[in-house]
């Protein structure tokens, strides 16, 4: 089960905020990240307050600057957050997803760190 919020402090790696030109992406849902680590990655996007929330996602994240690109990461949503719907007769609203990444590659690693030394 997800947790809807959490006051409990989880993270072991300090997080590095990326600015609005990173996005994440995965097969049904394109969004802005918030800040990332080595273990994981903060982001929101646009979804229906019907929306499910997935247990597991698969994400990858670019940057739209450099061009620098990473898919396939598999992600473990650990913290999920809704806004109050952007409009009173609407069901959209914004979701922030908090996720922890699980069994990455080595060259994933790799990738990763070197996104993050940039920060």
């Amino acid at each position: 089960m997800i947790e809807k919020s959490s006051s409990t402090e989880r993270r072991t790696h300090p997080r590095y905020n990326v600015g609005d030109n990173v996005l994440v992406f995965s097969h049904d849902t394109f969004g802005q990240i918030l800040n990332i680590s080595k273990s994981g990655l903060a982001y929101r996007y646009l979804t229906t307050k019907d929306d499910t929330i997935a247990a597991d996602v698969e994400l990858g994240f670019l940057n739209t600057e450099s061009g620098f690109y990473l898919d396939k990461l598999c992600c473990k949503v650990v913290r999920s957050n809704d806004s109050s719907p952007l409009h009173p007769s609407s069901s959209t609203l914004i979701r922030t997803n908090g996720v922890e990444f699980a069994d990455l590659t080595d060259e994933q690693h790799s990738v990763l760190d070197n996104f993050l030394n940039q920060y």
